[in-house]
């Protein structure tokens, strides 16, 4: 072990010739600390215990930030330490979690026992075959299980020991809402994941002209082989508990709280990634520093402002679509009433139950639709004359007039 050393910082200078943005490579390379450690180190508190797994995206518009190279750089060192389930190509998360619950046999002959595991993929939605359950499966793994089941009629029950799943995946603006979708938002996912949101390259390089780097990858393999033979709880120096404790104390996490629910986990992530920044170190210790912890919060505190704009985005981009889609069902009764029940039979798959109630709320509010009760209890609606009037009516007025009736 070589005090001198350390993981994050060796990494950006293995990757100096690459153009993307550092961050990227910087939680890549906490990612792979994340993974190793699985959940054989951890950090005891009064109340829980935090374990280092991470869900971490990196997300940029498609081609300007090159978000792949730091997962393709990060990939051949995490797998040759061969400590974890390493799981990637396209697949649902239902056999995911089968190859999870399955002893892997590693280089060694060794058997990698319990279900701790990595999802790597660079692109999210391309690896991740989306049905109903993806979403609600994700958030419920990302907390730490002693056990864990689910069942399914086509592959029965799968049970799992000691759950410590991670995430590392890249994604796009556009395919970055058909996982994070307002059931994602609402239910807890985008708050439990790590944004990291690029604009820039940190340099250009044509690739014209080979660099000189002589560092390879070899300590990096090597610190996390060292790594993986760690287990056993943290510690925290008395001056980093005492800096979290006052800081902790004057947060009024309910003021600033938004429907990510991403500021109730700030200090889950803070602690998790501060696990992983003691654990770059080269003496490997065991022991979070207040430099650890305070350069953890940074780094959360920095992508805060992420979430809010893509939150933002998909919910707005969701609701205009499920808006139109609930308007014109209305519409094509007439002035006669729709059956709440029978608009969601035809449009179950399409609708985001999450989302319903306050797209009904918002159409009442401009009176496109009216709301009211048959049999006493039966929820209905029907559109207002207001709604025939702007949608049907002057539709069928134009396309007579252009000679299309």
């Amino acid at each position: 072990m070589n005090p001198q050393f350390n993981f994050i910082d060796y990494f950006l200078q293995y990757t100096a010739a690459c153009e993307s943005p550092t961050d990227f490579f910087t939680w890549a390379a906490v990612s792979a600390i994340s993974a190793i450690a699985r959940d054989n180190i951890y950090l005891k508190t009064e109340v829980v215990t935090v374990y280092p797994n991470l869900y971490v995206l990196l997300y940029a518009k498609s081609g300007t930030c090159k978000k792949s190279v730091p997962l393709k750089k990060i990939r051949p060192i995490i797998k040759a330490v061969k400590n974890t389930k390493f799981i990637e190509g396209r697949t649902s998360l239902q056999f995911a979690i089968s190859g999870l619950s399955q002893g892997v046999v590693n280089g060694a002959g060794e058997v990698i026992a319990g279900a701790s595991g990595l999802i790597y993929s660079e692109e999210l939605t391309s690896m991740l075959i989306r049905d109903d359950s993806t979403v609600d499966y994700l958030t419920d793994l990302y907390d730490y299980h002693e056990d864990w089941s689910s069942g399914t009629h086509a592959r029965g029950e799968e049970k799992l020991s000691n759950v410590c799943l991670s995430i590392l995946a890249a994604t796009n603006e556009k395919l970055f809402k058909q996982v994070f979708n307002a059931e994602a938002i609402y239910g807890g996912l985008l708050g439990r994941t790590l944004i990291v949101q690029g604009y820039s390259a940190r340099h250009k390089n044509s690739l014209m002209y080979e660099t000189e780097n002589p560092l390879k990858d070899d300590p990096l393999i090597a610190h996390l082989v060292q790594l993986s033979r760690l287990k056993g709880p943290l510690t925290m120096t008395d001056d980093a508990k005492a800096y979290f404790h006052d800081w902790y104390m004057k947060q009024n996490f309910e003021q600033h709280d938004s429907e990510t629910g991403l500021e109730s986990r700030l200090t889950v992530h803070m602690l998790k990634v501060a696990i992983c920044l003691a654990m770059a170190d080269g003496d490997l210790n065991k022991v979070i520093t207040l430099k650890h912890l305070t350069t953890a919060m940074d780094m959360v505190i920095k992508l805060i402002p992420s979430y809010q704009m893509l939150s933002t985005n998909v919910m707005v981009s969701e609701e205009q679509k499920q808006s139109v889609l609930i308007m014109k069902s209305i519409l094509k009764f007439g002035g006669k009433w729709l059956e709440k029940r029978e608009l969601l039979r035809n449009h179950w798959f399409e609708l985001d139950l999450a989302l319903f109630p306050t797209i009904i709320e918002k159409l009442a509010a401009a009176n496109m639709i009216e709301t009211g009760y048959e049999n006493g209890n039966e929820i209905v609606y029907r559109a207002t004359e207001y709604a025939i009037e702007r949608f049907v009516t002057r539709a069928k007025a134009k396309a007579a007039k252009n000679g299309h009736v």
